[in-house]
């Protein structure tokens, strides 16, 4: 019934053209809005346009629900033409919206914030001239009505009639559809009133900054913090001291994208120091963020939801991966690919200066990965990050790994533009029974030369367990006792990676076929893991494995081997090794593990290695081949 009323208002009411036109553009712009994380202030400036302005409110209120689903319809082609305008010949015009004062706050720097303006304006005013042209031809005709039929005029004048027209359409018009006809086509384009109602809105958000400084931030903190983390983040509040520039988050929850039903941290309270000199040019600058007593793996009581798609991994076809040595790891493999994934986050975008046929290519790849709406001209952003955190601390992290341990997690420079920003990304992780250190020093993406470096330690980790995890069968060579290891490395786009890997097992025990299990009190093994970060390989340094064999367990081997073997051989033993075992240990870990000598039975080379592993042929399959033994062990 009410919409019934505001049609018959509105056609028998006195909007006039511009009214009309102006109400069709600003309600196909409000239907065209961005999401208001990523533009805060567009929506805002376009209610207070129609607030202004004098433009017919029903109209405008139709046309926005109208043009929201052609907004959604039409997303693809409001990013195509994004694309042409943001990165073409317009370019200066939109870099200086998208970091001047205010007009920041607008959204251009989403294609489709900047297409979709052009086809809500064309779209409004198609519209409009719709509208026009439906109302005039109603009151054409009904002015033809009035003018021809006295039987109109004595029927609209009973009382029942006009009881009907007021419940319908609300009451008599105040003059003839002849009149209307007559009327001017613009009359007063700006309303007093909502001059008045924006001037009061825009004095009492300066005025009352405390108000709007709070949910703006709370806004832009939540959009920018979902684009950046891939997943929803829950904020309860946000309150902000602007006279010292503290800024508190409640109820901070961050949903972890690999498992949505749970969080991937979740603190109570978030402390920050922050700077809002910059807030209208949509800058965030936070200089100290402290967060105490977190969880990580904590379940939601709502799933959370994917913003974009996570990219799928890619899967190398040759070499010994990373993935290959854990392959029954599935935990671990997730927290690789969960490395990398925020790794590429934290290294920022290419930053190029313009957009190329190839980075428009790139572009639409991420518009179909993560969705057209959240795709943005990053390389237009200049001066500052859009987000620049200085130093941030999270003490006592409760994590699920490592187990009944808490982390301490420091780190500098992040931000959503890292060629912006002072100095390169750094993370160092501490966990509280020191089994595990991580440093962590990032280079920018479009910064193909600079170096990344990686130092990382983990002590004290039980053999057995990691056994269990390793794809390297179910009976392994060494049991029981603790390993540890450490890289202390670098890499880059031009060069890959470079990370030696020093892994030492500590008082182990290593069971060979026929013997009794040898205790190793420490046995260093070195490696090194190359290629590219998404493609990572393991290379092993066969001589120098051998020499740690020799020199950790080869006395021990021989003398259990020469003590089991004939007189015969134990004099040829001594004859060939000149008594010093140790030294010359490598030939028997071959006869033991499928040697080059005639063992004391008398059986050849070649009858050995058909019942017997040949250490250097397992060796260069990879270190699950040196660790297990295999089906055909005697």
């Amino acid at each position: 019934m009410l919409i019934i009323r505001k049609i018959g208002k509105t056609l028998r009411g006195q909007a006039k053209p511009y009214q009309i036109i102006t109400a069709a553009i600003l309600g196909s712009l409000i239907g065209f809005a961005p999401p208001i994380g990523n533009a805060p202030l567009y929506i805002v400036g376009v209610v207070l346009l129609l607030a202004i302005l004098n433009a017919n409110f029903f109209i405008a209120t139709f046309t926005a629900g109208v043009a929201k689903l052609l907004a959604l319809a039409l997303m693809p082609l409001s990013f195509e033409l994004g694309l042409i305008l943001v990165d073409g010949p317009l370019q200066g015009l939109f870099t200086t919206l998208i970091n001047a004062p205010v007009t920041a706050l607008m959204g251009f720097d989403y294609y489709v914030t900047a297409g979709g303006t052009v086809i809500a304006v064309i779209v409004g005013a198609l519209m409009g001239v719709g509208y026009m042209k439906l109302i005039g031809s109603f009151r054409k005709k009904m002015a033809k009505v009035e003018a021809d039929s006295e039987k109109y005029a004595d029927f609209v004048s009973k009382r029942s009639v006009r009881i009907v027209m007021w419940v319908l359409f609300g009451g008599k018009a105040k003059v003839s559809y002849a009149e209307l006809m007559e009327q001017k086509k613009i009359g007063n384009p700006i309303r007093p009133l909502g001059v008045v109602f924006a001037v009061l809105v825009v004095g009492l958000l300066f005025l009352v900054q405390q108000f709007f400084s709070g949910p703006l931030i709370t806004t832009l903190l939540r959009g920018q913090l979902e684009a950046f983390h891939g997943a929803t983040v829950d904020v309860e509040g946000v309150k902000i001291d602007l006279a010292n520039g503290q800024l508190t988050v409640d109820q901070l929850a961050m949903a972890d994208p690999d498992n949505l039903a749970t969080d991937l941290i979740r603190a109570k309270q978030v402390q920050a120091k922050v700077s809002t000199a910059d807030l209208l040019r949509k800058r965030i600058v936070i200089d100290t963020i402290l967060i105490d007593d977190a969880v990580q793996g904590a379940k939601r009581d709502r799933p959370g939801v994917l913003i974009g798609k996570r990219p799928e991994p890619s899967v190398p076809e040759d070499a010994k991966t990373i993935e290959d040595w854990f392959a029954k790891a599935k935990t671990w493999k997730d927290r690789l690919d969960t490395f990398r994934y925020w790794l590429e986050k934290l290294r920022g975008s290419d930053d190029k200066g313009a957009a190329d046929e190839q980075e428009k290519g790139r572009l639409r790849q991420w518009a179909d990965l993560y969705g057209h709406a959240d795709v943005r001209a990053e390389h237009l952003i200049e001066g500052s990050p859009t987000v620049l955190v200085r130093d941030a601390k999270i003490n006592k992290l409760r994590a699920q790994w490592p187990n009944e341990e808490t982390l301490d997690i420091h780190a500098t420079n992040l931000s959503t533009h890292p060629t912006l920003a002072p100095d390169k990304p750094h993370i160092a992780v501490n966990s509280s029974a020191n089994t595990f250190d991580l440093g962590l020093s990032i280079a920018p993406r479009a910064k193909a030369e600079m170096q990344s470096t990686l130092k990382l330690t983990l002590r004290n980790q039980s053999i057995d367990e990691t056994m269990e995890g390793l794809d390297v069968g179910s009976n392994t060579a060494f049991t029981g006792g603790t390993w540890q290891a450490g890289i202390n490395g670098k890499w880059s786009d031009l060069d890959g990676l470079n990370l030696p890997l020093t892994l030492v097992l500590e008082n182990t025990k290593l069971a060979m076929p026929g013997l009794e299990p040898t205790p190793v009190a420490s046995m260093p093994l070195e490696f090194g893991i190359t290629g590219e970060m998404d493609e990572p390989t393991v290379d092993i340094d066969y001589e120098k494995l051998i020499a740690s064999l020799k020199k950790n367990v080869g006395n021990a081997v021989v003398n259990q081997y020469v003590g089991k073997a004939s007189d015969e051989l134990k004099n040829r033993l001594s004859e060939e090794l000149g008594g010093d075992l140790g030294d010359e240990v490598g030939g028997l870990i071959g006869d033991i593990l499928g040697g080059n000598k005639k063992d004391k039975d008398g059986n050849s080379e070649d009858e050995q290695e058909s019942n017997e592993d040949d250490l250097g042929d397992k060796v260069r399959e990879g270190l699950g081949g040196f660790l297990k033994r295999g089906d055909d062990d005697e």
